[in-house]
């Protein structure tokens, strides 16, 4: 299966069919709206919305678990370590948050948080035991150790 999000901020679950290259098997309602991030986390899909937000539903259901309320303002880039259960989110807001998702309870814990003054962060990656932020017009990366 293929999950795809859109602008207005539904979800699309995509099949292999024998009629076409694809198919529309679900639909998933709009909990937010701009979806800028999608991806894996173990029996969950994280959906990370523009506005702030980062959703955890369950893959094979696709209800809606759990809504972090992880940015004051847009949500610039999401990063995951799937392996440790990790979520790094920079936003607008300059602020760098680092969750930690229990992989068999779904519970959610807030690990790092730090603010990046001045920038416009862009973008983040988990490297190791660091987390990497990128901002606008800077060739410097922010590093943060957990």
């Amino acid at each position: 299966q293929v999950v795809s999000a859109h602008s207005n901020g539904e979800l699309r679950v995509w099949t292999v069919s024998e009629l076409a290259p694809y198919e529309n098997a679900h639909v998933v309602p709009a909990v937010g709206q701009a979806p800028v991030r999608v991806a894996a986390l173990g029996a969950r899909l994280l959906v990370a919305y523009g506005p702030g937000t980062i959703c955890l539903f369950d893959a094979a259901s696709y209800e809606l678990q759990v809504e972090i309320s992880a940015h004051a303002r847009w949500v610039t880039a999401v990063d995951i370590r799937e392996d440790l259960g990790f979520v790094a989110s920079v936003g607008e807001d300059t602020a760098l948050n680092v969750w930690t998702v229990d992989a068999g309870t779904g519970q959610v814990a807030l690990q790092h948080t730090s603010v990046v003054t001045d920038k416009l962060l862009t973008g983040v990656a988990m490297f190791g035991s660091e987390v990497l932020v990128s901002s606008y017009d800077s060739c410097d990366l922010c590093r943060v150790g957990l």
